[in-house]
């Protein structure tokens, strides 16, 4: 019998057994952690939602936001609506009314500056024909 030829065999099968044993040790430990972060994520979950469910004022409080949500959409949609401005309050009427008036203002001030223009045009010609 050949005795190195056995220990040659002997160590070869000793060597994958470790490397089978190494990867399944590998891999048993990443499934544990996985399965541990996921347990930690769900714990913490359950007690948030538990931590919501105990509070009766959270509820309370989101119920009165609801119906106050509920109660703003009912007003918007009761305001009166103008066909170039979309929903009008009282706000965006006096607002309008300024934009009117800043108008007019804006009107005054071009029509003095088209008379300025003019006196200047007028002057000019003057003074080109050697004040004649």
């Amino acid at each position: 019998m050949n005795y190195a030829a056995g220990q040659f065999y002997l160590n070869l099968v000793i060597t994958l057994v470790n490397l089978i044993f190494g990867v399944y040790v590998i891999w048993t430990n990443r499934e544990k952690n996985r399965n541990a972060r996921f347990h930690a994520v769900e714990t913490r979950m359950s007690k948030a939602e538990t931590a919501v469910d105990v509070i009766p004022e959270v509820k309370a409080d989101l119920k009165k936001l609801d119906v106050r949500v509920i109660e703003a959409e009912r007003a918007v949609a009761a305001m009166p609506v103008c066909a170039n401005h979309h929903r009008m309050e009282s706000n965006d009427k006096q607002l309008f009314v300024r934009l009117d008036d800043l108008h007019g203002d804006v009107r005054e001030m071009v029509g003095g500056v088209k008379g300025l223009t003019n006196q200047l045009r007028l002057i000019n010609e003057h003074l080109l024909k050697g004040g004649k």
